[in-house]
């Protein structure tokens, strides 16, 4: 986005920036940009996609500096092999009715988990609960461990 592509009226609202406008206007023209081309395309409400223009040649945009070409290469071979897996599989769910009055067999070895779980919860030991004082003020008293 340019700042011609804006509207007269913001230009209106800024009254005395005219020669800042200029300016910006200028180094935008004037810069070249080593960014990809890429659009950003908003899905709904929350969600934007980027879609990088592949029609870039990154082969003559690297070709001073052949590390960074190669690792390029290697990152769209993995990235086109991992497209090729995730257009084959295949998400599902599966669900099972119970009735509530009927006895559900439990998966013993969910059930070990959980058990086993437990058990290490129970060995856990945190900082030691404050105690009473000499007269039997707990922590939350405004003269625990206070000797008048």
């Amino acid at each position: 986005m340019s700042l011609n592509s804006l509207p007269p009226l913001v230009f209106k609202s800024f009254i005395g920036f005219d020669e800042l406008f200029d300016e910006i206007s200028r180094i935008n023209h004037n810069k070249n940009s080593n960014y990809p081309a890429f659009d950003v395309i908003k899905s709904d409400e929350k969600n934007y996609e980027i879609n990088f223009n592949e029609s870039l040649d990154l082969s003559l945009q690297f070709k001073d500096d052949p590390e960074v070409l190669k690792n390029i290469e290697k990152k769209l071979q993995l990235k086109n092999d991992l497209e090729m897996k995730l257009n084959e599989k295949v998400n599902y769910f599966s669900f099972t009715k119970h009735a509530l009055d009927q006895k559900i067999n439990d998966d013993q070895s969910i059930i070990s988990i959980i058990d086993r779980g437990k058990e290490l919860i129970n060995e856990l030991y945190g900082p030691a609960l404050p105690s009473e004082d000499h007269k039997g003020r707990l922590p939350g008293d405004p003269h625990y461990r206070h000797n008048h």
